[in-house]
């Protein structure tokens, strides 16, 4: 019942929010279960706000179709429009990048500059 009053709070307060960003990222637990995370970012008023929004069991293959899937239902969980999103942050995996260009469109997807920087930094010459 709290649940249900807050998330409709929360749903209420995001329609009026134009500019939202997105951060997501896959783990895998020491029981070798895979989850998809994903983070929202916004700014009401003057300040920043941030949460996460979804943690989902991945039980499927990590292709970029079912990440996209994944997207979609908790953007629609929240009632949050796909306008309303401007840029989302993932790591350079494939299929990251495939799933969140094909949702939001290649213009919107940023990748992550920490992972870009350990991937550098992993691969340079000994």
């Amino acid at each position: 019942m709290k649940f249900d009053y807050l998330s409709k709070m929360f749903k209420d307060k995001l329609k009026d929010i134009d500019n939202i960003s997105l951060t997501s990222d896959i783990w895998t637990d020491i029981q070798m279960k895979s989850y998809i995370g994903l983070t929202i970012h916004y700014l009401e008023g003057t300040k920043f706000k941030s949460g996460t929004i979804g943690v989902h069991e991945l039980s499927k293959s990590h292709t970029s179709e079912h990440i996209g899937e994944s997207f979609k239902t908790v953007l629609s969980q929240w009632e949050i429009n796909h306008n309303q999103i401007i840029a989302i942050v993932t790591d350079n995996a494939a299929n990251m990048k495939k799933a969140a260009s094909d949702i939001f469109g290649t213009e919107k997807y940023i990748p992550c500059f920490a992972h870009t920087v350990n991937l550098n930094v992993n691969n340079a010459p000994r």
